[in-house]
């Protein structure tokens, strides 16, 4: 399944890669995401995710490595873990790219190209597409919120 969309966020290119880098912010921004570890190796992470999707809760345990980065334009990013309670597995590569409207505002455009299998594929196309783009638009939503909210002094908890 692929995921396509995106969202204008009023601040400067550099200013949402920064955010989008920095871990810590950025997993505040998921839903569902419990834990977030940085690997010692640096640029891969150890990632809990909690969610519901259609019946079935879900808590998968994912491996994060940065495929490719190219700042402040873009990002690419891989996604690979089980719910070994379900027995379902996903694999996501997700790329964001960062297009200058103008000198404060950036226009954000996200790809996620999404492999599951097990019981979470078993639920049908509709339900796992609803969720993924429900999700997918509450982490834009929150990003775009963060910054925002930032630039102007403001204080949000996401």
């Amino acid at each position: 399944m692929i995921f396509e969309g995106k969202f204008l966020v009023e601040a400067p290119r550099e200013k949402v890669w920064d955010f989008l880098w920095d871990t810590e912010k950025v997993s505040k921004c998921m839903p569902g995401v419990i834990k977030v570890e940085e690997n010692a190796e640096g640029g891969s992470y150890s990632v809990l995710v909690k969610t519901k999707v259609g019946f079935l809760s879900t808590t998968f345990d994912l491996a994060v490595r940065v495929l490719e980065k190219d700042p402040p334009q873009r990002i690419s990013s891989l996604f690979e873990g089980k719910d070994s309670r379900i027995a379902s597995r996903i694999k996501q590569v997700n790329t964001m790219e960062l297009i200058e409207v103008s000198d404060s505002q950036t226009e954000v455009r996200y790809k996620s190209e999404v492999t599951l299998t097990g019981k979470l594929a078993t639920l049908g196309l509709s339900i796992v597409k609803r969720k993924a783009k429900q999700l997918m638009t509450a982490f834009g939503d929150n990003i775009k919120k963060q910054i925002e909210e930032s630039k102007t002094g403001k204080s949000s908890k996401g």
